[in-house]
């Protein structure tokens, strides 16, 4: 199952570089939006969202790394 994973990660690199881009983005804004009452709801979501994928980005990374 390693294998599969680190095939896919090396096939689609592009992608899990791209979700980092986003979920950083995501939690920039979030972290914005989190300082106005009006917005903050919104903004824990995308504080939550973005965390979650650049998580995700960094365990392919990782999993990319392990050679």
């Amino acid at each position: 199952m390693i294998g599969a994973c680190r095939r896919a990660i090396d096939r689609y690199r592009w992608f899990f570089v791209a979700e980092g881009v986003l979920g950083n983005l995501l939690f920039f804004v979030g972290s914005l939006l989190f300082l106005r009452p009006a917005t903050q709801q919104v903004g824990v979501w995308m504080f939550i969202a973005g965390s979650g994928l650049m998580l995700v980005s960094s365990a392919a990374a990782a999993l990319a790394q392990r050679r």
